[in-house]
């Protein structure tokens, strides 16, 4: 009986699992299904990085995943890399200069994701908001050129195509495998020579309505004069000289701040009293005798670019020659003498040229005075030729078309019209402002600065303007204004919103 009750027991408790041998093989078999569970978790984990890991790195997402909407109108993270870049190279260049001598405002060489732009934004933040700004400018052209009917003119189109041509077959000297990789890397992921040939168009198109915009407007002499009169303190340029007293200089261990700025506010209240009334040489010989050596600064800007520090001061309409006074910054003190104001009120000049560049053939990042010579006996060479001809302004400009290393000017036969006042070179803008100049007036001169650029140019003197500089300022001031006016009211209804802007601006 006991072991028949035995072996029922021990039946029951194999089919209910419980039996001692089957608890350990169900065990294991639950183990090693969890176990499979787990390393299918893992596998599937794997498989998914991997995958984000190549579509990270592939151009897959940036050719279309949306990073911008416009008004409606999508544009992939590739379409906002481009303009990335483009704003990055626009600014970069700008202050190339800063960059070369390791003062820009910010590293080249670290991610400008970590480079703060102000407070809120970082470098990386502000040339995205610039390329979406210039995004939403060039698509509200571009809808207004082709709801007007708008083509590209036929120059604007052989200057695009020749851009294109110089990307598809330039990007050879730049130590890249091929042109995906330079596009790439210059561009940012995503970009193909097909997105750069449309938005390139794009944007020259937008840039080709907006000054047909621009150029449309038409003013009259009269309202150009009336303008300039309201506008006088804008527009008038006032001559000044001035002298620098920074207080930082003043400051030591044995002078406090305070005492800094009234040794600085003494200084300054000496020259002025030493220097009103007089000129800018006694200005500066003053300064010289009692300052070591030190100068004042003259120069000559439009009333509205001077410092407001002293800018009523100078635009007082009772301010005289040799007017002298002093004025406070942040503890230190400007020196300010009065030399004149200019209302701009001469005509504009025409002119042509043959510009022939010296040549740095020995590499060495100078031009020495062989290599200026070599361009000053080219061009001789080529004005003795035009001399030797019909001496006129058609076959000087059919000249310069031929030898002109000036590409601004070269198909134009050399020819730049209403130019003002410092718009060119030293040596060229004496030439043409000097009193009695003449239509039909020509010389040679050499521009030799120590610069990079540096040339010798043969000058033809076509005349003068019927617009006189003060109507130009006029004119390109309500110029402005209008098409700032028109442009305004045209983006008002342009809407903008961004997404997956993680994938921009990897390139820098």
């Amino acid at each position: 009986m006991s072991s028949s009750k035995d072996r029922f027991t021990r039946r029951h408790l194999i089919e209910a699992g419980t039996e001692k041998h089957t608890l350990a093989r169900e065990k294991e078999k639950k183990e090693h299904h969890k176990s499979n569970i787990l390393y299918s978790i893992i596998g599937a984990f794997i498989v998914l990085l991997f995958a984000a890991i190549f579509l990270y790195n592939s151009t897959w997402p940036s050719r279309h995943v949306t990073a911008v909407t416009i008004n409606g109108e999508k544009y992939t993270v590739a379409q906002l890399n481009y303009y990335y870049s483009t704003a990055y190279e626009s600014f970069y260049q700008n202050y190339y200069t800063y960059f070369s001598y390791g003062y820009g405002p910010f590293k080249t060489d670290e991610s400008l994701a970590h480079q703060s732009y102000s407070d809120t934004m970082s470098w990386r933040d502000y040339f995205i908001q610039s390329a979406v700004d210039n995004m939403k400018q060039i698509q509200m052209l571009c809808d207004e050129a082709n709801a007007a009917g708008f083509k590209m003119p036929d120059d604007e189109q052989t200057k695009y195509e020749d851009a294109c041509n110089q990307i598809e077959t330039g990007w050879s000297n730049y130590n890249y495998s091929n042109l995906d990789q330079f596009l790439n890397v210059y561009y940012g992921k995503g970009v193909t020579m097909d997105l750069v040939k449309q938005e390139m168009y794009r944007t020259d198109l937008a840039s080709a309505y907006s000054s047909s915009i621009y150029n449309s407007y038409k003013y009259t002499t009269d309202a150009q004069n009336t303008y300039y009169t309201k506008n006088a303190n804008d527009l008038d340029n006032i001559s000044y000289a001035y002298y620098y007293l920074d207080k930082s200089t003043y400051t030591s261990d044995t002078v406090t701040a305070d005492q800094a700025t009234k040794l600085v506010s003494d200084d300054a209240g000496k020259i002025t009293s030493a220097i009103n009334g007089k000129d800018a040489d006694a200005f500066n010989a003053y300064l010289s005798k009692n300052f070591k050596g030190a100068s004042a600064t003259s120069t000559s800007n439009a009333g509205k670019s001077l410092s407001s520090t002293y800018s009523a001061w100078l635009l007082d309409a009772s301010r005289k020659a040799g007017d002298a006074a002093s004025f406070e910054s942040d503890g230190s003190q400007y020196v300010v003498m009065f030399l004149g104001r200019d209302n701009n009120d001469y005509p504009l000049v025409n002119f042509r040229h043959i510009l022939i560049n010296a040549v740095d053939k020995d590499g060495d990042g100078k031009y020495s005075d062989t290599e200026v010579q070599t361009s000053y006996d080219t061009a001789e060479k080529y004005y003795k030729e035009w001399l030797a001809g019909t001496a006129d302004e058609d076959s000087f400009a059919s000249m310069a078309g031929l030898y002109s290393d000036d590409t601004g000017s070269k198909t134009t036969g050399g020819l730049y019209e209403k130019v003002y006042k410092g718009q060119m070179v030293d040596v060229v803008n004496n030439w043409l402002f000097a009193d009695g100049r003449k239509p039909g007036d020509s010389t040679v001169v050499t521009y030799n600065e120590g610069g990079s650029y540096t040339g010798t140019h043969v000058l033809y003197f076509v005349g003068y303007s019927d617009m006189t500089y003060a109507q130009y300022l006029a004119d390109t001031a309500m110029r402005s204004n209008d098409y700032q006016t028109w442009s305004d009211n045209a983006m008002k209804s342009y809407t903008t919103a961004t997404s997956s802007l993680f994938l921009c601006g990897k390139t820098h």
